[in-house]
This record gives structure tokens, C-alpha cells and sequence, in this order.
């Protein structure tokens, strides 16, 4: 939003528009979460990029997480009223919930694996590195997402909107690639 703490200096309307957003999002977001392991990634549609980036490995954690349809439900509210740097700041807070999910997501993942000697990668999604969003079919369903209320559309978004699904590459620590080691989790 172009705002740097420490740099940045938020106006009087500014700061008031992003405490309204985000109560709005503290009343309003239902994070859930579901998990799997081991899945083999061939399973998922993964793209030769995706391939490269887990070197290999044969088990990854699939995940679904989202931050609930009522806050879908309290954006598009929110724009249909003309509220639309609210409804907007709103969207933006529900991608940092989303994203705070995902982080907890993953150190869970990464507490239960280190417990049983193994070590996990950053988490990957499709979108990234030419992984087609059409493979979210294939997630949700690896995933158990779809108890979670998740649906995807037809071009492969996601319903609710503020929604992930991916993997997270899990090693044996004494088969990882010494070069990987320096973002062991």
C-alpha cells in the first residue's frame, strides 16, 4: 500500500481508514487449515520449475488453508456500497491473514517433521514457477481442501478468494543437498 514503518508517516484519514479495515477483518476472518503428508508431487501437476526447485523428492506436504467466505461476503458488501478504499484496505488485511495462516501452516509443518528427523522447504504454490493454476483441482482434492468450504472455479481460482493451496518439500536432513541447508526449517 506504499506505506514503510519508520519511513512512511500514515495522515489522520489514512491511519483511521486502515484501524477501520483492519477491526473489520479481526471481526470477520475464520482462518481454518488441513494438511497432508506424504504425497507424491507427480500426483499434483507440478511443472518442470517446481520439479527443479524440490531437487527430486518424492514427499511433500499438501496443504489447504483460507480465511473464510465471510470476509468475500463483507469485501464485495463493501465495494457494492461505494466503500472502495475500505473495501479495498479490507482485501488487502485478508491477504496478510491469509498470509499469516500459511506462515503457521508451515512452522507446524516443520515442528511435526523435525520431531521425526526430517526437514522442510519453503512452501510452493501453483502460479509460481510456471506451476498452472489449473493444478488446484488436483490440490484441493490431495489436500482435503474442499472441507474446508474451498472450491476452485473454472480458471483455476480459488473460492473464498483469501484461499492457498500448495506443498511443502519434505527431506530426510541427512539426504538434503548441502547447498539447500541454508533455508533448512
Amino acid at each position: 500500500m506504499g506505506y514503510r514503518p519508520g519511513v512512511s508517516a500514515l495522515g489522520p484519514r489514512e491511519k483511521a481508514l486502515l484501524e477501520e479495515a483492519e477491526a473489520l477483518t479481526l471481526e470477520t476472518v475464520r482462518p481454518q487449515a488441513i494438511w497432508t503428508f506424504p504425497v507424491d508431487p507427480e500426483t499434483l501437476g507440478i511443472s518442470d520449475g517446481i520439479r527443479r526447485r524440490i531437487a527430486g523428492n518424492r514427499n511433500v506436504a499438501c496443504f489447504a488453508l483460507t480465511a473464510g467466505g465471510a470476509l468475500d461476503q463483507l469485501i464485495t458488501k463493501l465495494f457494492a456500497a461505494g466503500k472502495v478504499a475500505l473495501g479495498a484496505t479490507v482485501d488487502a488485511c485478508g491477504s496478510a491473514a491469509a498470509e499469516a495462516v500459511a506462515r503457521l501452516v508451515q512452522q507446524e509443518i516443520a515442528n511435526r517433521m523435525k520431531e521425526e528427523g526430517k526437514a522442510v522447504r519453503i512452501r510452493l504454490s501453483p502460479g509460481y514457477s510456471g506451476w498452472p493454476l489449473s493444478a488446484n483441482e488436483l490440490l484441493l482434492k490431495a489436500s482435503g481442501g474442499s472441507e474446508l468450504g474451498i472450491r476452485v472455479l473454472s480458471g483455476g481460482l480459488l473460492l473464498p478468494r483469501k484461499s492457498v493451496l500448495g506443498i511443502i518439500p519434505v527431506y530426510e536432513k541427512e539426504a538434503m543437498n548441502p547447498a539447500l541447508r541454508k533455508t533448512d526449517r
